[in-house]
């Protein structure tokens, strides 16, 4: 004997085939009691266009939650070029962890080489493979600051920030000296043979 079970307004929810009906209606809270809330199709998620929209002055594009996906990447040192590095410390230190939510990225890595042969030292140095293809606007697209780093060929005080190429997945690597007003481009020269570098940041896709 199968079973069929409905809404207040008659609509078929779900049955003993595991069938929900195209759309439905809920007038209370739903709770999960065991096992998880399944999102069937891709670009699908949790729509928040019922509630008030409290924020002025924007234009507002969206207001569906589509995507939410944590994991691990593994960055890389090249050098503006394509050149790349003459390979890392170990493997602890070339890793990097994400977490996404929506169109955010938030991003850890962390690169240590062991050798700068490869690459040209006059060259700009970038941090190569994000998890994810940035957005296609620079000035939205989002920024990185350095959480750590050490050995740098750098005679006075340096700080070291990055922003991603639109429509690619790499850092571009700046360098904020104390004398200097305006961030430049960090070369390969800054780095010595075991640079080390850690960067956490925050990027649109």
């Amino acid at each position: 004997m199968g079973w069929t079970f409905y809404n207040a307004s008659g609509e078929a929810l779900i049955n003993d085939g595991g069938v929900i009906a195209t759309a439905a209606s809920i007038t209370n809270d739903l709770t999960v009691t065991s096992g998880n809330v399944v999102i069937g199709t891709a670009g699908k998620g949790i729509d928040f266009s019922n509630q008030a929209d409290e924020a002025t002055g924007e234009t507002m594009t969206a207001e569906l939650l589509d995507h939410y996906e944590e994991g691990t990447c593994t960055p890389s040192l090249r050098d503006g070029s394509g050149g790349t590095e003459g390979g890392y410390a170990d493997s602890s230190k070339q890793t990097g962890a994400y977490i996404r939510i929506g169109s955010l990225v938030t991003v850890w890595l962390q690169v240590q080489i062991n050798s700068t042969s490869g690459m040209t030292t006059g060259n700009s140095a970038v941090i190569d493979d994000l998890p994810f293809v940035a957005h296609n606007s620079a000035l939205i697209s989002g920024g990185f600051f350095s959480q750590y780093g050490s050995t740098f060929n750098s005679s006075g005080e340096m700080y070291v920030t990055a922003n991603p190429q639109d429509n690619d997945n790499y850092l571009h690597l700046r360098e904020w000296a104390a004398t200097e007003g305006v961030g430049t481009a960090l070369t390969v020269a800054e780095f010595s043979a075991d640079g080390h570098l850690s960067l956490t940041g925050s990027y649109r896709v």
